[in-house]
């Protein structure tokens, strides 16, 4: 029999495989923070967050706070914030709701305080904050997000791809990031791509994209461009993502756009007013 040390040659599979996600330098658009939704594990807070990402190849992340989706825009906006004051150069994602008739007016300002306190996307939650895409109050904010580029996130458990497609058309030069747009794999996936194709401003976020192939299907039919890598760390595990890119039969310079390039391009073109509230 051959005398094969089974975990070394384990170990040396695994530090292959770190090393190589390491070189696409990956940029992960979807870490949350905050306090545990039922049992998953979040990390609490900044210090959480800066260990966990110096335990894994993945250094630079996009930031949601679970305040944000779990209980009130507002609050999880004000968490993430001094989040981020802790972590210098990190940037978030702020939760957004739009306003009633009764409501003053101030979804502009409210982007740009948020903006200036170091959010560079947003994220809508109909269900989660009892409205639809259709409510009145949705075309303003998203008319103010498009004003200044801002990307927004809609998870695709909130909504469904009509009612996101119809969006899309309408702002069309809004990003629009459909998280978890992989979910349910196949059976979703006939239902996402004749959107996707139609409106070029639907991007896809790579998180609970476990289909083998889906990477690849993406691209063909897409283009590298418009998908990006994002994980759901640490309430999912970021490797059931980055393996998937990591050892995906796409060329090397699409596997850097997905892994970091698509998502700097995306907050580099944020506009940031620099004038105080």
């Amino acid at each position: 029999m051959n005398n094969i040390d089974y975990t070394l040659a384990l170990r040396q599979m695994t530090d292959h495989l770190v090393a190589e996600a390491a070189a696409l330098e990956p940029y992960d658009a979807l870490v949350w923070a905050g306090y545990p939704a039922c049992a998953f594990q979040v990390w609490p807070d900044a210090a959480a967050v800066g260990r966990g990402l110096e335990a894994s190849p993945i250094r630079r992340a996009l930031i949601s706070h679970t305040v944000g989706g779990m209980h009130d825009a507002t609050a999880g906006n004000q968490a993430l914030a001094a989040l981020l004051e802790a972590l210098p150069g990190g940037y978030g994602v702020m939760t957004l709701v739009p306003e009633t008739a009764h409501d003053e007016p101030v979804v502009e300002r409210r982007i740009a305080v948020a903006l200036r306190r170091g959010m560079r996307a947003a994220r809508i939650l109909p269900k989660s904050h009892r409205y639809t895409l259709k409510t009145p109050g949705v075309d303003r904010l998203l008319e103010a997000l498009e004003a200044r580029r801002v990307p927004l996130f809609i998870p695709i458990g909130q909504t469904d791809w009509n009612e996101i497609g119809t969006l899309a058309l309408a702002h069309a030069g809004l990003a629009i990031l459909v998280e978890s747009a992989g979910h349910h794999e196949y059976l979703n996936m006939r239902a996402a791509l004749p959107w996707l194709e139609k409106a070029a401003n639907l991007l896809v976020p790579t998180n609970r994209q476990f289909l083998a192939g889906g990477l690849e299907l993406l691209v063909e039919r897409l283009g590298p461009e418009r998908v990006l890598f994002a994980s759901g760390q640490p309430i999912e595990d970021p490797w059931s993502t980055l393996a998937l890119l990591v050892k995906s039969r796409l060329p090397e310079a699409a596997r850097r756009l997905i892994a970091h390039g698509n998502l700097e391009r995306l907050l580099e073109a944020v506009v940031v007013e620099d004038s105080e509230e």
